[in-house]
């Protein structure tokens, strides 16, 4: 009842449906046709506080059965800060993403075990690899270093930048 900030005699006054704005009400029918069929759901819907503040809701509904007749049981857990969470790094991941691909320089991202996890598009020409091909690899199945004096690869190069600029160091 806390989180719909409503009293219990005045959260009993209203039918579920008007616990919802207009927008999330093709929702919430659709998981009442559902439950019905099957005898549960679990969704993600949106809900209007008194007051008409809105938030994101996670909720568990089950049908049950009594001698009076069916009730559906439902649990609500507020997700409103887990939806910011997301939205934020979502656009802090598109931020970065626009940042790579603006620098001119080859750039190549791994994780601690030296696994490329991201790459920009000159990283893709350099190496000619593509980024969906190389995440998971080793870089130095990725992107090999030739020694201009003798000719040969050099094979220490990921393990060495990792050992020296690793914040794992």
């Amino acid at each position: 009842l806390a989180l719909f900030g409503y009293k219990k005699n005045e959260v009993l006054s209203h039918k579920i449906m008007e616990l919802h704005p207009a927008n999330a009400l093709k929702k919430a029918r659709l998981a009442f046709e559902t439950i019905g069929k099957t005898g549960s759901v679990k969704f993600e819907i949106d809900f209007e506080k008194k007051g008409g503040a809105i938030f994101s809701a996670e909720v568990s509904s089950t049908l049950i059965e009594l001698e009076t007749g069916k009730v559906v049981l439902g649990i609500a857990r507020d997700i409103t800060e887990s939806k910011q969470a997301e939205e934020a790094l979502r656009a802090s991941e598109e931020n970065l993403r626009i940042t790579l691909d603006a620098i001119g320089d080859a750039v190549i991202s791994t994780d601690k075990r030296g696994r490329v996890v991201r790459m920009n598009p000159v990283a893709e020409k350099l190496t000619g690899w593509s980024q969906p091909e190389a995440v998971g690899k080793s870089l130095g199945t990725v992107f090999k270093i030739i020694n201009a004096d003798t000719r040969s690869e050099e094979r220490r190069v990921g393990k060495e930048c990792r050992s020296r600029w690793s914040p794992y160091h």
